[in-house]
């Protein structure tokens, strides 16, 4: 048999991405988010599968016939998020870019149409359905598979048993009973996915539910028996539409006599295309070493290698950073006040793919902390040695927390979250997420995600702490090079050849911005002095201009009324001034 044909479910890929990665816009504010995470989800598997076939299919997101035959089919989905339906123009770009075919029909959705393909070639090849979707377990069975490529979880007869309890060959009927909250199909009130399998190894059909419902009141073990075949019986009308309505269409013109699977064989991308969409959306990491068919950076990824730091290995660690002329490091702290906060550990990287974890307060694997005291012994004159170069993001609170734990640091040379607003002021998000996503394609995991459950992150576990310490700062470690090149580029293009003079984006960066950070850091820890007798003296002048204005706007409209409120507002312009509203 020849090579896989594996069919994609676009449109479960595009949410999937909407909501795995988040704040990613460009320069102009237009969201990306939703199309950086399918480029990369959609190059990942080009790379993975090899010399195979591959397409795409999409909803159209209008009416099938699913609505015709029931007006409430999805009614209860909320609207599509608006940052979304912006991006939904972009993705058969995409995939087009990619020279991938596109398959989508009016009428139907792409489950329909992933049905049909399956239907027509898996006598020919190993058909692999990409996609979450269970409804699409259904089409399980020899030679098919469904593949979850987010959670690398494959639905062969046997995991599909393992998963829901019944057959592939099942599942429509498995459906049918237990409807699906999330496409509003009705099903059986009262029968859930337990009642569903226990009906289903009785009686093998639905069909043969149907036909015998008298029998339901004889399953040993089956509770609500009698009250579980009152609901079917009085309910045959919903449970017939519910089976119509979750059975996938295999006939859909002209999927299901598509000539051959060689339009579906994959094929070098349009590289031309690609960067300019690229371009267009921002995607910088993306358009680094655009290459053969994976579309994608051709360097082999680098096997990351995360170290959490313990007291046998502390002064070997220490003796390597001590011959570092660079690095990056982040802070770990059990509060986002860091004149108060308990320091939980410190995460330093000067190399890509390699990173140290110094752990000081954990109370799970309480253990394994390191003595603050001996941390401050070993790190300490490295943080105070103005000649070692120290990155990375948000740097005034890493310096905060430092100093109020007993460090001095001097040497700050590179801040990525400043650089990203120097050279993109309008841009929303500068936090280290959005920017290991544009410039590293690699996403990060959230703080939130981490601390689920946890009053902070010095009680999640130390090996996780470990590697989500690292990944922040081994991402501002290479940060620092991406953007660094990037000021230089602008400046150049823009004609600022000296770096040191203004009003290059460099000398912003460094020479004003970058000062600025101990500065603030300063006055957030001292407070600024007032003088409180210039500013009563102020006040005092607002109120009394304030109570002039107010009689001069009572005399025009020729009464009092409050004029902090809108309601009466409106009356004395609109209807007494006959003011026009535009």
């Amino acid at each position: 048999m020849s090579s896989p044909f594996y069919i994609v479910d676009g449109s479960g890929y595009i949410f999937r991405a909407f909501y795995a990665v988040h704040s990613l816009t460009t320069k102009t504010g237009f969201p990306t988010n939703a199309l950086f995470g399918f480029t990369r989800m959609m190059t990942k598997l080009i790379r993975e599968i090899g010399d195979a076939r591959l397409g795409v299919c999409f909803d159209l997101g209008e009416p099938t016939f699913r609505h015709a035959m029931y007006d409430q089919y999805k009614a209860n989905r909320d609207e599509c998020p608006e940052d979304l339906v912006k991006q939904m123009p972009y993705f058969r770009k995409i995939v087009r870019a990619l020279n991938l075919e596109v398959l989508e029909q009016a009428g139907v959705e792409a489950d329909d149409i992933i049905g049909s393909l399956t239907l027509r070639f898996k006598s020919e090849a190993p058909i692999i359905i990409v996609s979450g979707d269970k409804d699409l377990c259904q089409l399980v069975g020899p030679g098919v598979t469904v593949w979850d490529a987010m959670r690398d979880i494959r639905y062969d007869p046997a995991g599909v048993k393992a998963k829901f309890g019944v057959y592939p060959e099942q599942i429509i009927d498995y459906l049918t009973l237990v409807g699906d909250s999330s496409d509003n199909v009705p099903g059986v009130k009262g029968i859930g996915p337990k009642t569903a399998v226990q009906l289903l190894e009785q009686f093998h059909t639905l069909d043969a539910i149907l036909e015998n419902p008298a029998r339901i009141t004889e399953i040993k073990g089956l509770r609500g028996a009698s009250s579980i075949r009152t609901k079917i019986e009085e309910g045959l009308e919903l449970v017939r539409l519910s089976k119509r309505l979750v059975t996938l269409k295999t006939d859909v013109a002209p999927f299901h006599e598509w000539a051959s699977l060689e339009s579906f064989q994959l094929r070098d991308p349009d590289a031309d295309a690609l960067k300019a969409l690229f371009q267009e959306l921002e995607f910088d990491a993306l358009l680094t070493g655009l290459s053969g068919r994976s579309a994608a950076p051709s360097a082999e990824k680098i096997q990351k290698q995360y170290h959490c730091v313990n007291a046998e290995s502390l002064r070997d660690v220490v003796a390597v950073l001590q011959r570092q002329p660079a690095f990056a490091f982040d802070t770990e702290t059990s509060s986002l006040d860091p004149l108060t906060c308990d320091l939980a550990g410190i995460s330093i990287s000067w190399r890509e793919g390699e990173a140290y974890y110094f752990p000081i307060g954990a109370k799970v694997d309480a253990d394994r902390n390191l003595p603050i005291e001996a941390v401050r012994a070993a790190l300490g004159p490295i943080f105070a040695d103005p000649t070692k170069k120290k990155y990375g993001l948000n740097l005034k609170y890493d310096l905060a927390v430092l100093r109020t734990h007993g460090f001095v640091v001097e040497g700050i040379a590179f801040d990525s979250m400043l650089a990203s607003y120097v050279l993109s002021p309008d841009r929303r998000q500068h936090n280290l997420a959005a920017l290991t996503e544009r410039y590293l394609a690699e996403s990060m995991e959230s703080f939130s995600t981490l601390t689920a459950g946890k009053d902070s992150i010095c009680d999640v576990p130390l090996d996780d702490v470990t590697r989500y310490a690292c990944h922040d700062a081994e991402a501002s470690f290479r940060l620092e090079e991406k953007l660094s090149h990037e000021l230089l580029e602008r400046d150049r293009a823009a004609g600022h050849t000296d770096s040191a003079t203004f009003p290059s984006l460099q000398y912003v960066l460094h020479s004003i911005e970058m000062p600025l950070v101990r500065v603030l850091e300063d006055m957030e820890r001292n407070g600024i002095r007032l003088d409180l007798d210039l500013l009563n003296r102020f006040a005092s002048e607002f109120v009394a201009e304030l109570a002039t204005l107010e009689r001069d706007i009572h005399a025009l409209a020729g009464e009092p009324f409050n004029i902090n409120s809108p309601k009466q507002l409106s009356v004395v312009l609109f209807e007494k001034l006959a003011i026009p509203s535009a």
